[in-house]
């Protein structure tokens, strides 16, 4: 037996989508939806990522934010995190990895920061910063809700019927 979902009080209905978004998924659920915004996140960092060797870029992955100082080097690195309330994952994206050589200086990613927020060049010179992480984080932030809408609104109609 299906439950019916109908309207008669004008807003019941998106009343109840919008209650179910903030409480119905199951955690594997929550993951999935994750799962999909970080492959975007990460896809469209390496994307706006400047490159002139690719050992940068190499460097942007996904971590859970717990692991991220040991992978990154916390003074070089530059990480982005979504804000979401709530807060349902623990993962952040990141750049840099004093273990990745780059293939012209042979020295470890140390400049992921730099590329990210700005520096002061040795000729004492402001050079902008290009936030490929924060950015990516940024643009993607509407997918994250389209996400979740699509979830929740398949998961609606299995109930009501639709």
């Amino acid at each position: 037996m299906a439950i019916v979902l109908s309207e008669h009080d004008l807003g019941s209905k998106e009343k109840l989508r919008k209650a179910l978004r903030r409480t119905f998924v199951s955690e594997k659920d929550w993951k999935m939806v994750w799962d999909q915004f970080w492959a975007k996140v990460e896809e469209d960092a390496k994307m706006f990522c400047p490159v002139e060797t690719g050992a940068l870029r190499s460097t942007i992955q996904v971590v859970d934010i717990g692991q991220a100082p040991e992978i990154a080097a916390p003074e070089f690195a530059a990480i982005a995190v979504p804000v979401v309330k709530p807060q349902t994952d623990t993962r952040c994206i990141t750049a840099g990895d004093i273990n990745t050589k780059n293939p012209i200086s042979r020295k470890g990613v140390t400049y992921a920061q730099a590329v990210h927020d700005g520096h002061v060049s040795k000729g004492g010179r402001w050079i902008e910063g290009n936030p490929f992480l924060s950015d990516a984080v940024d643009i993607n932030m509407a997918y994250l809700d389209e996400l979740i809408k699509k979830y929740i609104d398949k998961e609606i109609a299995k109930f009501s019927g639709e």
